[in-house]
């Protein structure tokens, strides 16, 4: 008979020296409040956590030991997420004579109004069929836009007027009497190159490199002539790192790529190709 040795494998015991503290636990965006909750600045490093509950229609905010600072009942309805959001809470921009906070309550749609209240429910300002622009390539450009921006005279708010329709027919620059705390201007991952493009010129194969912003999300890469018509329409995944394009149809000349999602225009490039 053949006797068979089993060996057993020991692991080590894990020495768990990680110094990471779990501190609290918020409500998601999936929970049935719909709450998202984040850290601001109310201004002169005064740092609070705050989340929409739209399930009350409440803003809430707590300390830093996550005691509660402020639980405000919101003077209008909310409805959701894709109705209403609620940002740039501070003490030093919109409203430079008290020392509470102020909020503004952005429309997500441009037949909504946009809004701008003291913590106290004072209406500090308000203006019809107005959105704020917040995207990353708004107007097919590849550029940041925002609703408040600093400027070296004071921040600055851009409020697009919308029509019956939805659609906007101008966009209004107002001055605002504070500016943003550091930490309320955000980054979002926001950089200037998600794509490269080379070798440029070129005589056939296009090579492009990919840094996109999220692995979740799908893209477009399009590419126009020198007259400006789509000529070729590529979907690019979020993970896609790499692309050869071997273009043996296309024609000497100048070519120009735009990367988007969602008719957001992250990068715009040129290129020339020549035979």
């Amino acid at each position: 008979m053949k006797k068979f040795l089993i060996a057993t494998l020991l692991l080590p015991a894990l020495n768990i020296n990680a110094q990471i503290t779990y501190q609290h636990t918020f409500p998601g965006p999936s929970s049935n409040t719909y709450a998202e909750s984040t850290i601001i600045n109310l201004g002169n490093n005064e740092y609070k956590y705050f989340y929409v509950d739209y399930a009350s229609n409440q803003l809430k905010l707590f300390n830093l030991d996550f005691s509660p600072y402020s639980n405000l009942t919101v003077p209008i309805t909310l409805v959701s997420p894709q109705t209403y959001n609620i940002g740039y809470v501070t003490k030093s921009l919109f409203d430079c004579d008290t020392n509470m906070f102020e909020y503004g309550i952005f429309p997500a749609s441009a037949t909504n109004r946009f809004y701008v209240y003291r913590e106290d429910g004072t209406l500090i300002f308000q203006r019809d069929s107005s959105l704020s622009p917040y995207c990353i390539g708004c107007y097919n450009a590849s550029y940041d836009v925002r609703p408040i921006v600093n400027t070296p005279s004071g921040a600055v708010l851009f409020l697009g007027k919308g029509n019956v329709g939805g659609n906007i027919l101008t966009v209004d620059v107002f001055s605002l009497c504070g500016s943003l705390p550091d930490a309320v201007i955000e980054s979002n991952g926001y950089k200037e190159s998600f794509m490269k493009v080379f070798p440029n010129p070129t005589s056939n194969e296009i090579n492009f490199e990919f840094d996109l912003p999220s692995n979740y999300l799908q893209y477009e890469l399009i590419i126009f002539n020198s007259s400006l018509q789509k000529v070729r329409m590529l979907e690019i995944s979020g993970i896609t790192k790499k692309y050869k394009l071997e273009e043996g149809s296309l024609s000497s000349g100048v070519y120009f790529f735009r990367l988007q999602n969602e008719n957001k225009v992250l990068q715009t490039a040129k290129l020339i190709l020549t035979k």
